[in-house]
């Protein structure tokens, strides 16, 4: 469950942190010290597999022998707005973005940025709700490449493979990761919505501070 040396998955850096999330985690070098380790055990067909996330506490490069490293970690949450997609009529932005990921609301098929309308048949619904949802990513730095999570809900499963096949055409390859959840009725009487987790430019940048 944890192997001593073992290689580290992912490594996300911070002023004067570091959070490494893997398998197994290696011993902390010299100047480090081991926060704390976290096992959570993961159950997939015919096997259990175990996640372990260890926070490392480095010291400043010009601290003395004898100085307490402090960890600071600055977020910074993002509130994206386009015009190019229908504006929020709740309580909700139509996506946040923090630490080089973007989180995008669900989009209907709505079209226009006044009174809310409808695309007209299931097709049409399908690439307007995708449609929404790229405007959104685009104003926030991503675009469909860049997804990692999609997640479909539709209000009629029976529809479900017309709306596969026209998402896989607007999608394309390599699909990211996916949900489908049949929701029953949707609001102003939408077939389907959509929602996603996606990488934005922030995590170009941060790729390239941490070099």
């Amino acid at each position: 469950m944890h192997q001593e040396g073992s290689e580290k998955v992912s490594v996300m850096r911070s002023e004067g942190v570091r959070s490494a999330v893997s398998s197994g985690i290696p011993m902390p070098q010299q100047g480090q010290k081991r926060f704390r380790n976290f096992f959570m055990p993961l159950e997939f067909p015919r096997r259990h597999c175990y996640l372990s996330i260890e926070i490392v506490f480095e010291k400043p490069r010009n601290a003395s022998a004898t100085s307490t490293s402090t960890p600071m970690v600055n977020v910074v949450i993002e509130r994206i707005v386009t015009a190019k997609a229908p504006l929020p009529r709740g309580h909700y932005a139509q996506a946040t973005k923090a630490n080089g990921l973007v989180f995008v609301s669900g989009q209907l098929p709505l079209t226009g940025d006044g009174d809310p309308v409808l695309a007209q048949g299931l097709d049409a619904q399908v690439r307007q709700a995708l449609a929404n949802l790229r405007e959104v990513l685009l104003a926030a730095g991503s675009d469909f490449d860049k997804l990692l999570s999609v997640q479909v809900y539709v209000a009629d499963i029976e529809n479900w493979p017309r709306v596969n096949a026209l998402y896989r055409e607007f999608i394309g390859n390599p699909a990211p990761a996916r949900t489908v959840v049949p929701c029953g009725q949707l609001h102003y009487g939408a077939q389907l919505e959509i929602s996603a987790i996606a990488l934005c430019d922030d995590a170009r940048r941060q790729d390239d501070e941490a070099e």
